[in-house]
């Protein structure tokens, strides 16, 4: 089995807060009888997990290995609540699992799991609140004609071949294997493309316009 002990920091934490994790994860590693591969990466917890290069490069060599382990201490440390989800809907389809040590301590505490489901719950909410108030000012704008965000990285021929192929049917992670079979890289100059780096383009301006 492969495991992969990721450890992250945000540019304003200090290097300290990556050994902290370092050991963690090694000492979880020992006890569960594991080699365990350690990588760490200095990202903002903002951007997604498909574009931090150390974790998307752990990410294929997972996929690649058909039977691993991806082990955190935390899980804000590898995702935002919301990437989690894809990111087990990923290791579901291509055999390896998520492990989340806060999580693992939890597990047998009743109380403590309640709660933290509903801080869960609660941030889920307040984030939908803030996503629905920004899309409708977005929409406002976007009818005003005013062109929204940064300029678009993605050359128009990739931005009109995915356009092609969703409008035949393609699903988001057929097209993803089709850009990455001919060797497209992704807006940020990345070598393997995800069906969020697609869900994300369609979701640009210029990508709605052609729909």
């Amino acid at each position: 089995m492969h495991v992969i002990g990721y450890c992250r920091r945000s540019t304003e934490e200090r290097p300290t807060t990556l050994e902290g994790q370092a050991v963690a994860l090694r000492a979880w590693a020992t006890a569960a009888g594991h080699d365990l591969e350690l990588v760490s990466e200095t990202v903002s917890g903002g951007v997604e997990p498909e574009d931090r290069p150390v974790l998307s490069g752990a990410l294929d060599r997972l996929a690649a290995a058909s039977d691993g382990v991806l082990v955190v201490t935390t899980a804000d440390r590898v995702a935002r609540t919301h990437a989690i989800h894809r990111l087990d809907y990923y290791g579901d389809r291509e055999g390896w699992q998520l492990v989340v040590l806060d999580a693992l301590d939890r597990r047998d505490d009743p109380e403590a799991r309640l709660l933290h489901g509903i801080r869960v719950s609660v941030a889920e909410y307040e984030r939908a609140l803030i996503g629905r108030r920004t899309r409708a000012g977005l929409e406002r704008r976007r009818a005003a004609g005013v062109r929204l965000g940064r300029p678009r990285r993605c050359p128009d021929d990739v931005l009109a071949r995915v356009l092609q192929l969703r409008a035949g049917g393609a699903r988001l992670v057929d097209i993803a294997a089709a850009l990455n079979a001919d060797g497209v890289p992704t807006p940020g100059g990345g070598a393997r493309w995800w069906p969020s780096h697609v869900s994300r383009l369609l979701a640009t301006q210029d990508a709605t316009r052609g729909q």
